[in-house]
């Protein structure tokens, strides 16, 4: 879907607000102006599934299976500081919405991204050696032993490799 296009949702998507947006430019000087104007509606309730606030501003949200949008949102649903509208908060854009699809700036793919308070850390799944059980976690992905079983492996190979060379020498 190219850039402007307006994208009418069928149903509730996962969406947060995108962090790092203070670089990207509308083309009116307001992105509420420019999502007005593509889809030919005036801005409502704001877009954010269980708010009631009036839509005031056009948001830089991105969207699950869909990517980065301006969507009509509240001012407090705005806020960098808003909780549930962070990634991984779990909120949504309500369903019979339009949305118009925009572009993600240098700003936005290097902002440090924000995670609620209360999100669930994700724990990433731990590594084991294939012949002592150990953890690797912490080695390169493609290792498969420990550094103790990788130098264990290898000094009992080059032994049997030393031992082939003297009986190949009698």
């Amino acid at each position: 879907m190219p850039v402007g296009d307006v994208l009418r949702l069928e149903e509730a998507l996962s969406a947060w607000n995108v962090d790092g947006s203070s670089d990207a430019l509308s083309q009116s000087g307001s992105w509420i102006r420019d999502a007005e104007n593509a889809t030919g509606r005036r801005r409502g309730r704001c877009s954010y599934e269980g708010c009631g606030n009036r839509a005031e501003i056009g948001g830089h949200v991105y969207m699950a299976r869909v990517g980065c949008v301006i969507a009509p949102i509240c001012k407090p649903c705005n806020r960098p500081s808003h909780q549930g509208r962070m990634q991984g908060a779990g909120a949504r854009l309500r369903a019979n919405i339009e949305v118009t699809r925009t572009f993600m700036t240098t700003g936005m793919h290097t902002a440090a991204r924000r995670v609620p308070a209360s999100a669930p850390a994700i724990r990433k799944r731990q590594r084991r050696c294939v012949s002592c059980n150990g953890d690797v976690s912490s080695r390169p992905a493609g290792h498969a032993l420990c550094y103790r079983c990788w130098t264990s492996e290898r000094r009992a190979r080059r032994d049997d490799e030393e031992e082939e060379d003297e009986e190949d020498d009698e």
